[in-house]
């Protein structure tokens, strides 16, 4: 959807669609690797510190199930409301 990533310095550069670039902190205890332009891989040794990182990554653009907007993680299933019934 037009996103961009940049990694300098232990520094995340976020470029999400927002007035202003978002940068995000790396901590030692986990990684991030830029795999493409729109892809972002996260790992580490410790799922707690890692899981807590995609998640306040995740806060900056929260994902839009209808529109493909947001950080979405890969393989996850989007919630969808309930459409309206027809009489028949």
């Amino acid at each position: 959807m037009g996103y961009r990533s940049q990694i300098k310095n232990n520094t995340l550069i976020l470029r999400v669609g927002l007035s202003a670039l978002t940068y995000f902190d790396i901590l030692t205890t986990f990684r991030v690797k830029r795999i493409k332009k729109h892809t972002l891989k996260i790992y580490g040794i410790d799922t707690e510190v890692y899981s807590e990182a995609c998640v306040s990554l995740q806060r900056i653009r929260k994902p839009s199930a209808y529109n493909e907007r947001g950080l979405i993680f890969r393989n996850t299933v989007r919630k969808l409301k309930q459409g309206k019934r027809s009489k028949f």
